[in-house]
């Protein structure tokens, strides 16, 4: 992995102060050496986790100083974030403050996350409130909640926020965007339907075609929806009996089929 030399001290001293250090200590650079290898190892472990793409994914990481920053914040290091930010150029000071409450977003860190916006002066308005994805792809829904309250739009970017939690299967975090926060399930042609079966999540599926949804779906939905996952059983044995009531329903198609018999 290729850490930028400015970066490795920063890195460091998220490290010492993680395990007790004063940051004033690393700061005249007499913790460093001491700490390099297991900075560097952790570091690497850490982007492997949290799906940052490093060597192994084919893309070299590159570290820089708001990268220490995110860090910081993901350890839940207060003292170690604010020592990160006063060495971060003041025009580069709000998107490293982004990236770190994208990445405690990603986490479900809500009490970092919180200091952040209060103390640091993060901004959860950031590029068109897309820092609800960040947390709705991992099913966080606390965070999810306490970032609605705070005014951001969970109709951003077309219902994205549904359209994630529905592929990642997160169950709660769907019947909440619906049910309180009014996401629309029907926007972009029923895209969070076709997630949840498109990622084989048949509890979501259920639910959306449910009456519980509030949304009123037709045999002509549903077959859609079947005819791109017919692979998929699961999603398959929740669909079939939903047409199948909804066609019974259809005095067109029973007249049809009476003829046909």
């Amino acid at each position: 992995m290729e850490v930028e030399a400015a970066s490795l001290e920063l890195l460091c001293a998220v490290w010492v102060v993680r395990h007790g250090v004063a940051p004033e200590r690393v700061a005249g650079g007499t913790a460093v050496p001491v700490v390099v290898a297991d900075v560097v190892a952790g570091v690497r472990r850490w982007a492997v986790w949290t799906s940052w793409p490093d060597e192994w994914g084919g893309w070299p990481l590159r570290w820089t100083n708001k990268a220490a920053v995110a860090l910081a914040a993901w350890w839940g290091c207060t003292d170690s974030v604010q020592f990160c930010l006063g060495e971060v150029e003041a025009p580069l000071r709000k998107a490293a403050l982004r990236y770190a409450l994208e990445r405690c977003a990603s986490g479900g860190r809500l009490a970092m996350m919180q200091w952040l916006v209060h103390e640091a002066g993060a901004d959860v308005h950031a590029q068109h409130d897309a820092i609800l994805s960040w947390t709705i792809a991992n099913g966080h829904l606390a965070v999810v909640q306490w970032l609605v309250e705070r005014g951001v739009d969970v109709h951003a970017m077309g219902e994205c926020a549904l359209r994630w939690s529905a592929y990642g299967g997160h169950l709660a975090v769907v019947q909440w965007l619906v049910q309180v926060a009014g996401a629309d399930i029907a926007v972009g042609g029923n895209d969070a339907l076709h997630s949840a079966a498109a990622r084989n999540h048949p509890a979501v599926v259920r639910w959306l075609i449910s009456p519980e949804s509030g949304r009123e779906w037709t045999a002509s939905h549903l077959r859609l929806v079947l005819r791109w996952n017919a692979h998929r059983e699961a999603v398959r044995r929740v669909l079939r009996p939903a047409i199948a009531r909804l066609e019974s329903l259809d005095p067109l198609l029973r007249r049809s089929k009476r003829r046909k018999k």
